[in-house]
This record gives structure tokens, sequence and C-alpha cells, in this order.
């Protein structure tokens, strides 16, 4: 019997699951390091308290801001954050794609000002067709209220 409290449960937000069963998925992967080094400190003789001491000894250097990393540790951070990206373009919309055709149309729309070759009806056609594609872009983009792309319900 299905709890009537939980209609989340029942209608899963897609997007929202993905990015969860992602964040499992690295916690999954962070907590499996851990044990594995518990597990061969403790072979080896180690204390609990040396491997904490060894683990925030390696961490605390990291404990900075992302511009401030050195470049191995953004290429892990950059790899999850990859893995962000797949999901929000396999599972909602191609966001990075809409972003990218918005910024060339309102480069677009800029250089048709600087060449002037569309004069008085013509350019304000021409630019209104522009600013029109960039509506409708605008509109595949996510709302924070829209339901598939990880808003509320």
């Amino acid at each position: 019997m299905t709890n009537p409290d939980s209609k989340e449960k029942e209608s899963p937000n897609l997007f929202l699951e993905k990015l969860a069963e992602l964040e499992h998925e690295q916690w999954m992967q962070w907590s499996k390091t851990i044990y594995e080094r518990l597990t061969e400190a403790f072979r080896n003789g180690k204390s609990l308290d040396s491997v904490i001491v060894d683990s925030i000894t390696r961490w605390k250097p990291n404990w900075i801001p992302y511009s401030e990393l050195d470049e191995s540790t953004k290429d892990f951070d950059r790899e999850w954050a990859r893995k962000v990206l797949e999901i929000i373009d396999s599972d909602c919309i191609p966001v990075t794609k809409v972003i990218a055709r918005i910024k060339e149309l309102e480069v677009e729309k800029e250089d048709s000002k600087n060449r002037n070759y569309l004069i008085g009806e013509d350019y304000d056609n021409y630019i209104a067709q522009i600013n029109m594609a960039i509506t409708n872009l605008e509109d595949l983009l996510p709302k924070p209220k829209d339901k598939e792309c990880g808003g509320p319900k």
C-alpha cells in the first residue's frame, strides 16, 4: 500500500533523482576510499588517531576557494561537474547548447548593428526575428518552478 504522504516518491522529478543518484555515487566513492584507507592503516598497525591526522593533513590544503586549487585537484572536481552537465543535457534539456545558441544570436544581433547592410524596416524586422528566437530559446531554459527541471511541484 502506498503511503499518502509520499507523493514525491510516486512521481519523482527525473532531473532531481539523477542528481541525487550522482551525489550518492560520489559519496559511495568517497566512503569506500575512507574505508580502504582505514583498513590498510589498521593492517599496518596504525591507530585511528594517526589515520585521522593523516587525512586532515592531506585534506586541509584543499580547504580553499576553487580558484586557488592546483590543476590536478580542479580536474578531479571537473570530473564530477561534467557528470552534472551530462545529466542536464540528457534528462532535462540541452541547457548548455541552448545558452550557447542564445549567445550566438546576441553576437549576430550586435554584428548586424555594426555592419549597417540592413536599413529601416528590414533592419527592424531582422532584429525582431532574432529577439523572438532568443525569447523562444530562453523559454526552454529551466525556471525555478519548472517541474521537469528541478523546481517544486
